[in-house]
């Protein structure tokens, strides 16, 4: 029998329940939202059999969890984006700006130049990486909170 990866979400669901003893409801939250939901999502955009099955977990979290600890658990997860996000871009402002890192001063005058180079590449993808996750979150948001969920 082969693995249903697609179908993962069940067993997720099913283990938010003891995470939810052990931890609370914010942990068992973050773990179904912040982390397996918004990975599943990814892997939806590109994947049909993921894009099928999202609905069904978004239905399955909606029934975990009441509204008060949906909005606030979202809250949590917009401000944490939203920290690492303003990290990222004052790294790369400085990267890009030629000021001193406070991790300079290895290796001679150009070895450092290409690596500023190479980590304002690195960050600026970052930065990508965390506006599509922004996108991603603000989708799932809008699914976990609608007042009904259904086809038109």
């Amino acid at each position: 029998m082969a693995v249903e990866f697609h179908m993962i979400w069940r067993e997720q669901i099913r283990a938010v329940e003891a995470i939810r003893k052990q931890n609370g409801d914010a942990a068992a939250f973050d773990y179904i939202v912040g982390e397996k939901l918004m990975n599943y999502a990814e892997a939806a955009e590109d994947r049909p059999e993921f894009s099928r099955e999202l609905p069904r977990f978004v239905a399955a979290i909606r029934q975990i969890f009441d509204p008060d600890t949906m909005r606030l658990g979202l809250q949590y997860l917009a401000r944490h984006l939203e920290v690492e996000e303003a990290q990222t871009a004052d790294m790369l402002r400085e990267k890009q700006g030629g000021l001193p890192c406070e991790a300079a001063g290895k290796g001679g005058e150009g070895e450092e130049d290409d690596d500023d180079f190479a980590d304002a590449e690195v960050l600026a993808r970052q930065m990508q990486l965390l506006g599509l996750k922004r996108e991603r979150l603000e989708f799932l948001r809008d699914l976990l909170t609608a007042e009904r969920l259904g086809t038109s």
